[in-house]
């Protein structure tokens, strides 16, 4: 598995810049490589990329005995603390650091992600809706080698699913009183 942190949104007007920036959402990209192709994905927001951030997802994201691959990000060390066989591979800066063989199919993905958020959503509210399309996007790339079953697989995960109010769907600013 590889996975790498990543950042959706861009810099507003008076807010602060790159990684900073309040319109920025962090999430953990991890990409499941089988045969050298990319099998399975999984965006998982996250409050940062801290040890204390990253040790839930790890716990639910990662299988036990799993060999992670990640570039280095200080925080991606609590995967060795945790048990995981954990692979640093240091990726030279800039569009070189994007092409490197344990990366690529994972550099891929993110910016497919990124170009299909920016060609379908012009104006985005990343801190509000960004868990929402990153598990659409993930729930299409994990099925997209059977999609004659795709409906039916959601048809049956809506009727398993319990009536939900207007007022669970919609975010609470949303909602007209």
């Amino acid at each position: 598995m590889r996975v790498d942190d990543a950042y959706l949104g861009g810099e507003r007007t008076g807010g602060g810049p790159g990684r900073g920036s309040s319109n920025k959402v962090a999430f953990v990209a991890a990409v499941e490589l089988r045969e050298g192709r990319p099998q399975r994905v999984r965006f998982d927001p996250v409050d940062g990329f801290s040890f204390a951030a990253l040790t839930p997802w790890a716990r639910r994201a990662i299988a036990p005995g799993s060999c992670v691959v990640s570039d280095g990000l200080l925080g991606f060390e609590v995967l060795e603390r945790l048990g995981y066989t954990h692979k640093v591979v240091l990726a030279p800066r800039g569009k070189a650091g994007t092409e490197i063989e344990p990366f690529k199919w994972l550099n891929v993905v993110l910016g497919n992600l990124k170009t299909a958020l920016s060609g379908t959503h012009h104006a985005f509210k990343f801190a509000k809706y960004a868990r929402r399309y990153l598990a659409e996007v993930q729930y299409r790339f994990n099925r997209r080698a059977d999609m004659a079953a795709m409906l039916p697989r959601m048809a049956v995960a809506v009727m398993h699913t319990w009536p939900c109010s207007r007022r669970k769907i919609v975010a609470a600013s949303e909602v007209k009183t």
